[in-house]
């Protein structure tokens, strides 16, 4: 019996000294989830990064890492670092594919790089084409989100941007006697690009290419659809008068 109490003491202490240890001096990790979000509801943002942060690299297995990961995006976003902040909700989107709030990383992943966009269309629109991307696949995986009415404004300034590049490439093209090359670029801003209010003046610049072209047969039938489609338009008898009198 006695042999018996002392292996079972033998087996309790070295169960005990063999187990892992949690270091004390490490806080866990829903004191550290808990401490950087009420930082962020101070909007101490950059002291809740850095506890976000220490949570992630301490515990990143923890239940509370993806939504530490979405918080960082959006500390970098209150911050206006903007290209931190994308890079963040694409990280999280790629590493949390069916989270629940997937379309909010998608979301603010958009508005990211919306921000990023320069205002003038002379100016490199890669960021614009990004923001896009990024509300058409908040669409596409969650076409019910109630934040697609937010990006919807954002995602129209977006496209006319994009619509307004390539017309103001058209217009080049123009100055400088080359009408086929313009040509190309204003079909393209119809056919890419309806609905963004620019048809009218398209269609315009259009009927000048193909008169300075010489294609007589091209013109009566666009001036034709043009009249249909716009009759109100100022620009209906500037096309027409290129026919000629009837």
């Amino acid at each position: 019996m006695r042999f018996l109490i002392l292996g079972i003491i033998m087996v309790l202490f070295f169960s005990a000294c063999g187990g892992p240890k949690q270091d004390p001096t490490i806080p866990g990790d829903q004191v550290l989830y808990e401490r950087a979000m009420s930082l962020y509801g101070e909007e101490s943002y950059e002291e809740a990064l850095t506890v976000f942060e220490q949570l992630l690299h301490e515990h990143p297995t923890s239940h509370y890492a993806a939504n530490a990961e979405l918080r960082s995006g959006d500390c970098y976003f209150q911050r206006e670092k903007y290209v931190e902040a994308a890079e963040t909700f694409k990280n999280f989107v790629k590493l949390h594919p069916a989270h629940v709030q997937l379309d909010y990383a998608y979301f603010k992943a958009g508005e990211s790089y919306f921000h990023l966009a320069p205002s003038a269309i002379d100016r490199d629109l890669g960021h614009a084409a990004s923001s896009l991307d990024n509300f058409s696949k908040l669409r596409e995986c969650c076409p019910q989100s109630s934040f697609l009415e937010q990006a919807e404004p954002m995602a129209r300034e977006n496209l006319s941007k994009l619509a307004r590049r390539i017309l103001y490439i058209g217009d080049f093209y123009a100055k400088r006697d080359q009408p086929k090359a313009a040509l190309n670029r204003y079909r393209q801003v119809l056919r890419e690009y309806p609905g963004l209010g620019l048809e009218e003046e398209t269609g315009w610049k259009i009927g000048q290419c193909l008169q300075q072209l010489g294609e007589r047969r091209e013109l009566v039938e666009h001036v034709k659809v043009f009249s249909e489609q716009h009759p109100a338009s100022p620009y209906r008898q500037r096309l027409e008068a290129m026919l000629g009198p009837r």
